[in-house]
């Protein structure tokens, strides 16, 4: 319950727990400053920050909340720390095509390698994957049906921390085969920041045997799936291909029946694991003329894995399939090209921040969600000068004590003219 003060009049009673933990973590975090750093002007940082948290808050930790962004930031404490948002779904939009800049992409791809240096990151497995308007789930009125496929996609290059298994930064790359330049540039990017790539893992058949050439040169394990036209799934399915489809080599996986055999080669006078892979559909027949899968490794998996690997779901849930989040939040589908990768780069903030915070609270007792939640029944009432926030109950106050924070008796606004704003605001929506 937010307290009664004396001397002026109050303007608005607003949910604050939640909203003051959430930016005080971001900021002691530092991420906040890698968010800020990487984004040209152009781009709404307020509206990014507000609908981050709306998106980790309400439908990534399940905190009862507004039904939509914009009236989620109305009743909180981001209308005063993000007076500038812009939530509707046209501004959310043109968000997602701003972080999807390839210039974006870039200056956030550099800071959050840098952020991973400054934490000690030593060393990460790096994952090759495209993306599709078919990896997004967009909820759909259920009188529609499925929208068309419209050939979007974008290659990428994610990178997970060994330690933890958790996404460090992303990488986007053009052209549907990567080359050695591009491969060198990346593996010296990390090397420089004192990162080392522990493990390459391709199943895009982006891969041919130039890029494995440059890995073995530089002594990095890898699991690749090799493209069907290159020249060593040529031959070796000119002398494996009409063995493979016999009863041993044969597997089911969900709907698929999948012929696979093993098979040692020679690649660089390396020894290199191969696996050889036919996918069919439950009636026996193709599900493409390109099924013919290799797959090679320097290393010896058991063969459950390598086919999971051949035929994979995306890395990620991308933010906006979780939950199924109001549709007047969402962009239009289906998404561009440059609207993929914003969405990739928003949805890795969010699981960034949640990975971070989780670090963050992991001495906390009791579970994150409850934790949140006693927090979001705080709120604080809005002066012309100040907002005076309710008091937590003493149990809580400790939490807060363990995190090096200071509950607030009152905030007074700093800048009188974005005071005189959000009043403004305040006013003109009562009116």
């Amino acid at each position: 319950m937010a307290p009664r003060v004396s001397g002026e009049k109050e303007k608005l009673t607003i949910n604050f727990g939640n909203g003051w933990l959430f930016e005080e973590l971001l900021k002691k975090s530092g991420y906040d400053e890698v968010i800020k750093t990487s984004m040209p002007e152009n781009v709404n940082i307020d509206t990014l920050i507000t609908f981050i948290a709306y998106m980790w808050l309400v439908t990534i930790r399940n905190q009862k909340g507004s039904d939509t962004s914009s009236e989620f930031w109305a009743e909180s404490y981001f209308r005063v720390t993000r007076p500038d948002a812009k939530l509707d779904s046209d501004d959310i939009s043109e968000l997602f095509l701003e972080l999807g800049a390839e210039e974006t992409c870039r200056r956030f791809y550099e800071a959050n390698l840098d952020f991973a240096s400054r934490s000690g990151v030593k060393s990460v497995t790096l994952i090759d994957e495209t993306m599709t308007n078919e990896d997004f789930e967009k909820p759909l009125p259920k009188t529609s049906g499925r929208p068309e496929k419209t050939g979007y996609g974008t290659g990428m290059f994610n990178f997970f921390d060994d330690s933890n298994k958790t996404p460090v930064f992303v990488k986007f790359v053009s052209g549907d085969l990567i080359d050695v330049a591009t491969a060198e540039n990346t593996f010296e990017e990390t090397e420089a920041r004192g990162i080392e790539i522990d493990c390459v893992i391709s199943n895009t058949g982006h891969f041919r045997e130039n890029i494995i050439k440059t890995l073995y040169e530089r002594e990095i394990p890898f699991i690749v799936k090799l493209p069907p036209d290159g020249e060593t799934s040529r031959e070796l399915f000119k002398l494996n291909g009409k063995a493979l489809e016999s009863a041993k080599n044969r597997k089911l996986l969900d709907d698929m029946i999948l012929y696979s055999k093993k098979t040692t080669i020679s690649m660089f006078d390396k020894k290199t694991h191969a696996w050889l892979i036919l996918a069919k559909d439950a009636n026996g027949d193709k599900t493409s003329e390109t099924d013919f899968t290799v797959v090679i490794s320097t290393d010896r998996h058991p063969t459950n894995h390598i086919l999971i690997m051949s035929h994979p779901e995306p890395t990620w849930n991308l933010a906006f399939g979780a939950d199924e989040p109001p549709e007047e939040s969402l962009p239009s589908y289906p998404f561009t090209a440059a609207e993929i990768r914003g969405n990739i780069i928003f949805t890795f903030m969010i699981m960034k921040i949640n990975t971070i915070f989780d670090d963050m609270l992991f001495d906390v007792p009791g579970s994150f969600d409850k934790l949140f939640s006693k927090f979001g029944r705080v709120s604080a009432k809005i002066f012309p000068t100040k907002i005076k926030p309710g008091v937590p109950k003493p149990e809580t106050l400790k939490i807060l004590n363990g995190l090096g924070l200071t509950w607030p008796e009152e905030i007074k606004f700093k800048d009188k003219l974005v005071a005189e704003k959000i009043i403004k605001a305040i006013e003109e929506e009562k009116s």
